[in-house]
């Protein structure tokens, strides 16, 4: 969408909304509702959503006015996080790095009580934002122009997906192999960060990013060794979570919570 086309995000975000509304077979009690954005999840209000350049944007209020309903609107990682500790069996204290079209932070801590998300997407790495270097977008640029440079045969596709590039990994593609060494460069610069000032249990690796697999995952913890403490990285537990519908969940599990005091 363009930056001022809010009436057509509305009328998608209707679209879907009337379409799971038509499925219920029971009241709808809330509605609940998953953003890559910098969120107030307080009030509903978006502070910050790039894409459409909206600030201080009361999305919640105005959901609520028109379907007479509460609405939760929260931080798609932070909903993303809420999911693996309430349905996941994972135990907090838990930080989640969620990586698709953006990039985000979600924690739970304090043994779940405490939940809390953002995109970081905007900070800048070097001399460029986070999201263009992570970002899908940036990334699928990135792959096809290794592609072209060194004749792939996987990442020229104008599909392409991170399975694709997880493929052209397991077949050693030297211009899979580069992509892989940059990404993982950049993941493990937030890696450290969150070891060296939060020191959580476990870190999870979410999002479409998860498909790249395991061996992605040791590859970037072996780089986050050189950035921070080895005996820190050594206490913290790593995982992939390729589970695609975490935020739905999430959100689902924020508006229970929201109205039964439940999850």
């Amino acid at each position: 969408h363009e930056p001022s086309d809010h009436d057509s995000v509305h009328d998608a975000l209707q679209s879907v909304i009337n379409g799971l509304t038509a499925q219920a077979n029971a009241p709808l009690m809330c509605l609940g509702i998953g953003i890559s954005a910098v969120v107030d999840s307080s009030t509903g209000i978006i502070d910050f959503y790039g894409p459409l350049d909206w600030h201080a944007y009361p999305l919640a209020e105005l959901l609520s006015e028109q379907y007479d309903l509460p609405v939760v609107v929260a931080n798609s990682t932070e909903l993303a996080t809420l999911a693996q500790t309430a349905f996941g069996h994972i135990e907090p204290d838990l930080a989640t790095v969620f990586v698709g079209t953006n990039v985000g932070v979600g924690l739970a801590m304090e043994q779940g009580v405490f939940h809390i998300g953002t995109e970081i997407g905007h900070m800048m790495l070097g001399d460029n934002r986070l999201e263009s270097a992570m970002g899908w977008a940036s990334v699928r640029r990135r792959a096809w122009e290794l592609g072209e440079s060194h004749a792939s045969p996987y990442l020229t596709d104008s599909d392409l997906l991170y399975l694709h590039i997880r493929k052209a990994l397991a077949n050693h593609d030297p211009a899979a192999l580069i992509l892989q060494d940059e990404l993982s460069g950049h993941l493990a610069q937030i890696f450290a960060w969150i070891i060296g000032l939060l020191r959580p249990d476990t870190i999870c690796l979410a999002g479409p990013i998860a498909n790249l697999g395991d061996e992605f995952l040791s590859f970037t913890i072996a780089q986050t060794r050189s950035l921070v403490l080895s005996s820190l990285v050594d206490r913290t537990g790593f995982l992939v979570d390729p589970t695609q519908n975490l935020v739905q969940l999430g959100a689902a599990a924020r508006a229970v919570r929201h109205e039964l005091g439940l999850v």
